[in-house]
């Protein structure tokens, strides 16, 4: 270190610490004298050099080891980078080329204190240098992605997301890049914190500076904050809401949670376009056919909502997908694995083929569910020959349902009975089937030969296996109280998005036109043509919103 460098750190350490002041006065700063505190530091953070924050303090301490991350977060982010930007030239100068950045290795120092301030940030602080924590992140993301270790950095970065917004219910692009993360970690459930927050709002243009300063667990705050302008999310385009929803639909795909994929799928489809269909819309529609299948049994026709030109489209491009759905509807096993076969090369560049297999086990699944609709009683052999349409079921109408005559006396193997006395188990112990399996030790009036197994339904739930057991209950119980927290919550947001949208420049302009359009029909007292009206107030907002960027994206 030089002797003026060194001179230098002595005189700005003791200016970087002033700020938050220790100890915390009484009473808090105010807002007025908080916004002018912070941007001094910053002000002066940005006019030092680079070096003299890396080349640390006198003795050859390192600034990272001084400051604290959690009360002087902005000293420390801008050392950090420093660090970061002094590799990335070492490595530059060292190997004779040029990157963009220096992307740590997982597990050393820097990427180690980079982790831990994304934990331990300041929120309050951090909105004023959004550019460097949104840097921050992506060089993380970026460094876990090339050393193929994705998931390391999905902890890091979804606590930085509900460090800055406890809500998350402004939708940023670190959220898309935290969901991409987390897809190709296959970190299905590290994605519930931030995917089960409702998303209400998209960062705005700032209409006061001074609000990025205001309390943190606000309901309702973070749009005050998270702005355009504040730079914590890159400018968000139409692509990036459909790939958000569309990664969440695919998280919860990898969770089997197949209504809440389906409506996060519905979103995407239902988008508003300017009739153009996007790659990520057929993308979309193709995963709704097959989610719509492992769901319900059948596919679900486009939401009324679905634009006209767009649905068409959707057909046009999905028409493999829609056949997998007429044969599925067929009950036809041996069928659909023929077309399923044949299509392999399709399923596996629409990287579908994980939930194509699923279809094979959910015909069986809706087929013995079906069952129950015609029967009281089976035998495992019996249900085995009407999935496999070899030897067909016929019942006896003048016995009340309650017999199956099997049409041929070919029986399926031991291991073929087992597997599906497993599957059906299984349906009944997650509440999917409504029955019980019983092994009758001796024939009861000739109806089952010893050594059978029957599956008996039932039209209410039995003691041996409950349709909803006590823990089920309990967790009920504690997901309904989560979700009641959640609405409150929501409310209060919603109610804040509403006076925020009455005291904007768009809804006054759409109030005096239609205030207007209501006066020009007449002295009759008619109202306000209210199509019109909406029209002229998707006018008004089209002035700012610059038209809508249609997605290109094919690989999701």
């Amino acid at each position: 270190m030089s002797l003026l460098q060194r001179d230098k750190m002595e005189t700005l350490l003791p200016q970087l610490l002033a700020f938050p002041p220790h100890p915390p006065p009484t009473p808090p700063l105010s807002d007025a004298q908080y916004d002018p505190q912070i941007r001094s530091v910053i002000q002066l953070l940005n006019k030092t050099s680079a070096s003299v924050l890396v080349n640390g303090v006198k003795g050859g301490g390192d600034l990272l080891d001084i400051i604290n991350p959690s009360s002087h977060s902005i000293p420390y982010l801008y050392t950090l980078l420093a660090h970061l930007n002094a590799q990335k030239e070492r490595q530059n100068k060292g190997k004779g080329r040029t990157a963009d950045k220096f992307l740590p290795t997982p597990g050393n120092s820097l990427w180690t204190k980079s982790c831990q301030f994304l934990e331990q940030f300041d929120s309050r602080q951090i909105r004023y240098a959004g550019g460097e924590w949104r840097r921050l992140i992506e060089v993380l993301a970026e460094a876990a992605r090339a050393a193929d270790k994705p998931l390391l950095a999905v902890h890091p970065l979804r606590k930085a997301i509900l460090r800055l917004d406890p809500t998350s219910s402004v939708l940023t692009s670190n959220h898309v890049l935290f969901l991409r993360l987390c897809l190709e970690a296959k970190a299905y459930r590290a994605a519930l914190p931030i995917i089960q927050r409702p998303i209400i709002d998209f960062p705005q243009p700032a209409a006061n500076t001074s609000t990025l300063s205001s309390a943190p667990d606000q309901p309702g705050s973070s749009p005050s904050y998270i702005t355009i302008s504040s730079n914590l999310s890159a400018r968000l385009s139409h692509t990036d809401h459909l790939e958000y929803h569309l990664y969440a639909a695919m998280l919860y795909i990898g969770l089997k949670e197949w209504e809440l994929a389906l409506e996060l799928l519905q979103n995407v489809i239902t988008a508003p376009t300017q009739a153009t269909t996007s790659a990520i819309m057929v993308e979309a529609y193709k995963k709704w056919i097959l989610v719509s299948l492992l769901h319900t049994g059948r596919l679900l026709p486009l939401p009324r909502t679905t634009n006209n030109t767009v649905a068409k489209s959707l057909h046009a491009l999905s028409r493999p997908y829609e056949h997998i759905a007429d044969v599925f509807r067929s009950g036809d096993v041996d069928r659909l694995r023929r077309e399923i076969d044949a299509a392999q090369e399709i399923w596996s560049n629409d990287n579908n083929t994980g939930l194509i297999l699923q279809i094979y086990s959910a015909v069986d699944r809706f087929a013995i569910r079906n069952l129950e609709n015609t029967y009281s009683t089976l035998s495992l052999e019996e249900v085995f020959h009407h999935l496999r349409r070899q030897n067909p079921i016929t019942s006896d109408p003048t016995n009340n349902k309650n017999t199956a005559v099997a049409a041929s006396s070919k029986k399926p193997d031991t291991g073929q009975l087992d597997a599906l006395e497993r599957d059906i188990l299984d349906m009944i112990s997650s509440g999917q089937l409504n029955a019980t399996l019983s092994h009758p030790s001796s024939s009861t009036d000739g109806a089952a030969p010893p050594g059978t197994t029957l599956l008996h339904f039932s039209s209410t739930p039995t003691s041996a296996h409950p349709r909803a057991p006590s823990e089920a209950e309990t967790a009920l119980l504690r997901e309904v109280e989560e979700q009641t927290s959640r609405t409150i919550a929501l409310t209060k947001q919603f109610e804040t998005a509403g006076r925020k949208l009455a005291l904007s420049r768009e809804y006054v302009n759409w109030m005096v036109k239609t205030k207007k359009a209501g006066g020009a029909g007449g002295a009759g007292g008619g109202g306000p043509n209210v199509s019109s009206a909406m029209g002229e107030m998707m006018d008004v907002l089209g002035e700012d919103m610059g038209g809508v960027e249609e997605d290109v994206m094919a690989d999701y």
